[in-house]
């Protein structure tokens, strides 16, 4: 729970506020679907390859026109600026083209989110521009900036 609670995964997320045991309860209930319903996103968890803690998570969101997939990734506070985002986003994206066969993947950062722009660029994807006030976070229609990823790259 403390990912959805922290205070960066609140300002650049839709993540619920407050962010409690039932709000925690109902986002794994969300994830958890997109095994069996091709309308929500695929959820998979980022583990201590160690002892199996819970480090964070990557979302494929399938539902995209033209068979592209929208990734978006969070790591818990304690595990962040060691990496665990890039290696993840970089096995989620293989993992994407080979079983998912999508023909593009596409992930989305606040103009703010250095670190997670960092993320992307390490995993290899392209900047390709900013979208203007292209998403609503709590409310508030914000910017983004696109980033890409081809099966070729």
């Amino acid at each position: 729970m403390a990912e959805g609670a922290d205070a960066q995964t609140q300002r650049f997320t839709n993540a619920a506020d407050p962010y409690d045991r039932r709000a925690a309860e109902q986002e794994l209930r969300w994830f958890s679907g997109g095994w069996t319903d091709p309308a929500a996103p695929i959820g998979l968890v980022i583990a201590d390859a160690g002892d199996d803690s819970y480090l964070g998570a990557v979302l494929l969101f399938r539902d995209r026109p033209g068979g592209i997939v929208e990734l978006g990734y969070g790591v818990a506070p304690a595990a962040r600026g060691r990496g665990v985002a890039t290696r993840a986003v970089r096995l989620a994206s293989g993992w994407a083209f080979a079983e998912l066969g999508t023909p593009r993947l596409e992930a989305r950062t606040d103009p703010e989110n250095a670190a997670s722009q960092r993320v992307l660029e390490r995993a290899g994807y392209s900047r390709e521009g900013l979208e203007r006030r292209s998403r609503e976070v709590h409310g508030v229609r914000r910017d983004m900036i696109c980033w890409s990823l081809l099966p070729g790259d």
